[in-house]
């Protein structure tokens, strides 16, 4: 379910304007009640200073609605106020005739004094102090909870407008998104959306290039096996010609197995995952290219080979041990040596393959693992996926490949795997 930023914005303004302005006015019609009493008791105070209880004369009878009289009267007489004789010196409050009065008792020549008033007027004063009060405050929360709506239309105008400008580009416009006009709190999302259409411009520039040269690799054992079977045709029993177009078929054949391995582990597929034994999995792959081997003479061996059981999906630990030492096979001289090695480091395995090989031109292992990327050396006799193969094989793992070049000549290729399984 989705919710509208706007809209919760609002709500929440406007609940918290509400309650603002009635916190305010409750405590503006607070302070204003103790106010008006303090003003009512120094009235009291004030008129208490000259009376005397000879200058009292009668007064009127009390009206209930007459409350800002103030009555006078010594504490022993009974009228107009029906007061309590012990009262103290001080602040009391009485009741008479369902009103309350403050009243004031101060002892003078000839007794004690009373000086009252009910306690109506200061609450009037407080209501109206309370009113006058609210009016602005109201106000002023209207035009704050208005203003609050009008800024945050603005500030998200910009994202509309943004919204507007994606859904009318075509699909294969990537270019970044302009960011200036933007509020501060929604650039790292746009950043990150810029940085998911350069990345996705980055693999749609990759897939192209993938395509040119696939359909370039393609094209030329085509060729050439055209021209071997006109010759075949044109020449029975021509055996030379015969074991060249069985030369060419096969490397067509192990072209588009390659090329198909790649687009798979290329493919955005929910992977399937099984349990295997690492170390058995390298003792089948060492057996099928062990006759590569054994035909140029090279001593192919494992050095070590540890019990490792790992959870691999679709086969990316078979094409990293495969392509890695079908490598180093197949660019060993006749003679040379190819030392392989499967390891556990803590939580990470550890496959190395080391060969006698001429290794890799530094300038050339930046790039080694483009696809069709074939290095700067002549005669090289692979079509540049093997290395692709296990580049993307091991990242799908996390993994990483390291290439190095020995010292006394040779390549060694490391790939590493942190995982989580029994030991």
């Amino acid at each position: 379910m989705s919710r509208s930023l706007q809209k919760d914005l609002g709500r929440f303004t406007l609940i918290l304007t509400l309650c603002g302005s009635l916190l305010f006015t409750a405590l503006a019609s607070g302070l204003a009640y103790f106010r008006a009493k303090e003003v009512q008791d120094d009235v009291l105070e004030q008129i208490a200073t000259w009376a005397e209880p000879a200058l009292l004369t009668n007064q009127r009878p009390i009206n209930r609605k007459d409350d800002e009289r103030i009555v006078i009267q010594t504490l022993d007489s009974r009228w107009p106020l029906n007061l309590n004789p012990n009262l103290s010196e001080g602040f009391h409050y009485a009741r008479q005739d369902r009103n309350t009065w403050r009243v004031l008792i101060v002892e003078r020549q000839g007794g004690k004094i009373a000086v009252a008033q009910q306690t109506d007027l200061r609450e009037e004063i407080a209501e109206g102090s309370a009113t006058v009060a609210a009016v602005p405050i109201l106000l002023l929360g209207s035009i704050f909870y208005l203003g609050v709506i009008w800024v945050v239309r603005k500030r998200l105008r910009p994202i509309r407008s943004l919204a507007g400008d994606l859904d009318a580009r075509s699909e294969l416009e990537l270019s970044p998104i302009n960011t200036s006009d933007l509020p501060t709190e929604i650039k790292p999302f746009t950043n990150a959306i810029n940085r998911l259409l350069a990345r996705t411009r980055d693999s749609i520039q990759r897939q192209q290039r993938f395509i040119a040269d696939a359909a370039h690799e393609l094209r030329t054992p085509v060729a050439g096996l055209s021209l071997l079977a006109e010759n075949v045709q044109n020449a029975h029993n021509d055996q030379a010609n015969i074991d060249l177009l069985k030369q060419g078929l096969d490397r067509l054949q192990s072209l588009v197995e390659q090329l198909l391995n790649l687009a798979r582990l290329q493919a955005d597929v929910t992977p399937t995952e099984k349990h295997i034994q690492a170390d058995e999995l390298l003792q089948q792959v060492v057996i099928d290219l062990y006759p590569l081997a054994e035909q140029k003479s090279i001593d192919l061996g494992v050095v070590q080979n540890d019990v490792i059981q790992v959870n691999d999906h679709d086969n990316g630990l078979w094409h990293i041990m495969q392509n890695s030492i079908s490598n180093a096979i197949r660019y060993t001289p006749e003679g040379g040596q190819v030392d392989i090695s499967l390891v556990r480091e803590g939580d990470e395995l550890v496959f190395r393959v080391t060969d006698t090989g001429p290794g890799i031109p530094e300038k050339d292992l930046a790039s080694i693992f483009e696809p069709f990327n074939r290095g700067s050396q002549v005669n090289n006799i692979g079509n540049g996926l093997g290395l692709s193969i296990a580049k993307q094989a091991a990242d799908q793992r996390r993994g990483t490949i390291k290439l190095s070049n020995r010292n006394e000549g040779g390549l060694v290729f490391e790939f590493r795997w942190p995982f989580h399984g029994p030991k």
